[in-house]
């Protein structure tokens, strides 16, 4: 199936992705229902989770948002990820139809706050860590255990999936509201989407 861009899906960025908000999305691809299916004992209702990427709005270029996040470099329909693990890439990058739900949140930084998110933003992309898609294996172990303190022998130091980007940058700024309770390796998208107010969401007309 070819994905391509979505002037609509995009405008909602545009409108809503100020600096320092939080990007919550979903794809439509069939791996992506895994992460969804493994954030099932975090929900509310007990259903899948329907957010499964995160990522960091900063300042806006060439008209658009763009975004601070870590992602692989797995090839999805229609577009090829050439980088792995944290990188800056335009909100372009998820205005597509692959998307079939996102959600904006907001974590209320101040000036101040959002400049050492900023910071540390460049902080990581100058420490050449790759992405944990391996340790969402032992992040799913530890939801199985209800023990997100849980350290897997799948976690590396070296390793940072996209919630685990988001939370070391609200850290470096002093705002980490899930504390001792989660460890940041084991933190998911859906912790995020429950922990803050939700400013805008969207999802695909079917």
């Amino acid at each position: 199936m070819n994905y391509i861009f979505d002037p609509e899906l995009q405008e909602f960025y545009n409108e809503y992705g100020k600096p320092g908000r939080i990007g919550l999305i979903h794809f439509d691809f069939k791996p992506a229902l895994l992460i969804n299916w493994g954030q099932k004992k975090l929900t509310r209702d007990g259903k899948p989770s329907r957010v499964t990427h995160a990522f960091l709005f900063i300042e806006s270029w060439d008209g658009v948002p763009w975004i601070a996040e870590s992602d692989v470099n797995l090839p999805l329909p229609g577009f090829h990820n050439r980088i792995d693990g944290p990188q800056v890439n335009s909100s372009r990058k998820w205005s597509t139809t692959i998307i079939d739900d996102a959600v904006i949140v907001d974590p209320v930084l101040s000036e101040e706050q959002y400049r050492q998110v900023r910071e540390h933003i460049d902080f990581l992309l100058g420490q050449n860590l790759k992405y944990g898609l391996i340790a969402l294996a032992g992040t799913w172990f530890a939801i199985r255990k209800q023990d997100l303190t849980h350290r897997s022998i799948l976690h590396r130091d070296s390793r940072m999936h996209c919630s685990q980007f988001v939370r070391e940058c609200l850290r470096a700024a002093g705002v980490d509201p899930w504390g001792n309770r989660i460890a940041s390796y084991n933190l998911t998208p859906e912790a995020i989407y429950q922990e803050y107010p939700a400013i805008a969401e969207w999802t695909r007309r079917k």
